[in-house]
């Protein structure tokens, strides 16, 4: 029973990769500049490809991509905003690039050069 399962994850992976190498032919011949972005794969920029739709200029700023994600500031009363929840393809790429980009990844770093989080 242990050696099926074993048997089935090992070609349910092959399967992975070659979604996944179809997936990024396909973002490639899409949209070439998604995978220069910082913390860009296939998985997200395949989310922000299905997210733009048939209709790229509705994001033609990045105002109107936290719109679009539901992460622009929202009244909270007295004046003041607050940001509402986002969608899981903005959370992974903001959080990727702290940590790891040669540019942000000094502000993350404890003593010993290793990242925080």
């Amino acid at each position: 029973m242990i050696r099926n399962l074993a048997q089935r994850i090992q070609h349910l992976n092959v399967e992975m990769r070659s979604i996944d190498n179809a997936l990024a032919g396909l973002i490639e011949q899409t949209a070439p500049s998604l995978f220069a972005l910082y913390g860009v794969g296939v998985d997200t920029a395949a989310s922000l490809l299905v997210a733009a739709g048939d209709n790229p200029d509705r994001l033609a700023s990045e105002r109107s991509w936290a719109h679009l994600c539901g992460v622009t500031p929202i009244p909270a009363g007295c004046g003041s905003t607050e940001a509402a929840t986002g969608k899981q393809t903005l959370r992974s790429t903001a959080s990727c690039s702290p940590a790891w980009h040669p540019t942000t990844r000094p502000a993350t770093t404890c003593d010993g050069g290793e990242p925080k989080g």
